[in-house]
């Protein structure tokens, strides 16, 4: 029988009664009649290895359930010849020993770290989620926070999860960065539950039970993962999740996660800093610099933790922006494992290699107000004869060309895939009552070689009469 890795995460001991409970359960299937329904947690053997190992004094109440399981033993013993009294012995010592130490599984599976301890504002969308989650609702509510990596979600969920903690029978989370990590945690609720060791038994033990479970899917960044396949298909329980794709919208009510507000971010920056209010007006003008950004925020109070000099920072960010936000201080108020740069790198690197060329090219431009228009009018676009040589254009010209169709018009299905596709991380935003894109403007984006030809798109709408010119 495989056991939960938070019960059983002693070394060498686990490995060696994992062993043992599974090589027992491969018996047990030959007795399926004398022990009843193998699948049936109410039942059976399954039953009897919970109660034992869930005791809450084991050591007193270790010979009663001894004589249990050699019962069970005895019965294989007859059918499989196993020497199980041998084993049912060894089990005994590894149990009672001093470095075994074992969970109830009475107690509900909440594997929720806490939120930072400068946890600071976003009570607009903490109040938004208590009211939307609850009881008794009589269908599955889901919940989805979105926006870019270092906005705050995944402490936002905590937060919410902490203080509603009471509310939920179960509280389960799950890394969903990958196919691999969601079926991995899925897995291991069902094998911490004894109802299974797949993440299919995972999903219908939570259709089956009726209550309010929380599933939190926690980085369910990648846009290929069809994330409601993991969903269990009920009419009851919640579900949150945090990803940089907007397009996980569809899923249920949302709450968008940008900017803090002034007085959160300078609260935030000064607890990070360790200083007091009476430095409050430099560090305005820091956190400003800093877009309001929670995760830059908390990396840039951790230097002027250390050099215990705001103005300095100030210099040194304007100087090194690319460093300073690559850099992750020892000593950090989380869990959290990245920086700033990491975050949007990551994004970055998954971009295809036309959308990663636009969202270049956007570098150039002033961080808002950009518009499809701008590109479509570069396209059709004739240079006067006094351009530099056109060599210089290549680039540019290549990248428009993908968004030209067979005789020249401009497709705009080829340039809303593409925004598209930087939108679901979060990179750019859209406003549909504009029609204007915006990228953060927090980054410093790689941009393409060739410093010229790399600013000519928007030098191409800003100045039609003139043309490009050499900045």
């Amino acid at each position: 029988m495989i056991l939960h890795d938070q019960i059983l995460a002693h070394g060498n001991t686990a490995v060696k009664f994992k062993a043992m409970c599974e090589e027992l359960e491969s018996c047990l299937a030959a007795v399926i009649l004398a022990v009843q329904n193998l699948h049936n947690p109410s039942k059976g053997f399954r039953k009897r290895v919970k109660e034992f190992v869930g005791s809450s004094n084991m050591t007193d109440e270790i010979a009663g359930h001894q004589k249990q399981i050699q019962a069970i033993c005895f019965k294989l013993k007859l059918l499989a010849a196993v020497d199980t009294n041998s084993k049912v012995n060894e089990m005994h010592a590894i149990m009672t020993a001093p470095s075994f130490v074992v969970t109830p599984l009475s107690q509900s599976i909440n594997n929720c770290p806490p939120p930072s301890r400068i946890f600071q504002g976003r009570q607009t969308i903490l109040e938004k989620m208590h009211k939307f989650f609850t009881p008794d609702s009589g269908k599955q509510l889901i919940y989805v926070l979105h926006g870019l990596g270092g906005a705050g979600k995944t402490q936002i969920a905590l937060k919410f999860i902490q203080e509603s903690s009471a509310n939920f029978s179960d509280i389960f989370l799950l890394d969903a960065s990958t196919l691999d990590t969601i079926n991995t945690g899925l897995k291991n609720i069902a094998v911490s539950k004894f109802v299974g060791d797949s993440a299919e038994d995972t999903l219908t033990w939570l259709q089956s039970k009726h209550g309010d479970w929380l599933l939190f899917f926690d980085n369910a960044d990648d846009p290929k993962i069809n994330l409601n396949k993991f969903f269990p298909q009920c009419n009851h329980g919640n579900i949150i999740i945090t990803s940089r794709n907007p397009g996980l919208r569809t899923y249920g009510d949302h709450s968008p996660v940008s900017d803090m507000e002034d007085k959160d971010a300078i609260t935030l920056l000064l607890q990070s800093a360790a200083k007091e209010s009476s430095d409050e007006n430099q560090f305005l003008i820091v956190e400003q610099e800093l877009f309001h950004l929670p995760l830059a925020i908390v990396q840039a109070g951790s230097f002027i933790l250390q050099s215990e000099d705001i103005a300095g920072y100030l210099t040194l960010y304007q100087k090194n922006r690319a460093r300073l936000l690559s850099e992750k201080a020892v000593q950090s108020h989380d869990l959290y494992a990245w920086t700033v740069y990491t975050t949007w790198q990551i994004s970055f690197d998954r971009l295809s290699q036309l959308a990663a060329t636009l969202l270049q090219l956007c570098s150039f431009l002033h961080y808002s107000g950009i518009s499809e228009d701008m590109f479509s009018n570069a396209s059709e676009y004739s240079f006067p004869v006094w351009l530099p040589a056109k060599e210089e254009l290549q680039e540019p010209l290549h990248f428009l060309s993908h968004f030209l169709g067979p005789t020249g018009e401009w497709n705009s299905l080829r340039f809303s895939e593409v925004t598209n596709e930087i939108k679901s991380y979060s990179l750019i935003t859209f406003d549909a009552a504009t029609k204007m894109f915006s990228r953060d403007n927090t980054s410093t984006s790689r941009r393409v070689p060739g410093g010229k030809g790399a600013q000519c798109v928007g030098t191409w709408e800003v100045h039609p009469t003139f043309g490009w010119r050499s900045p």
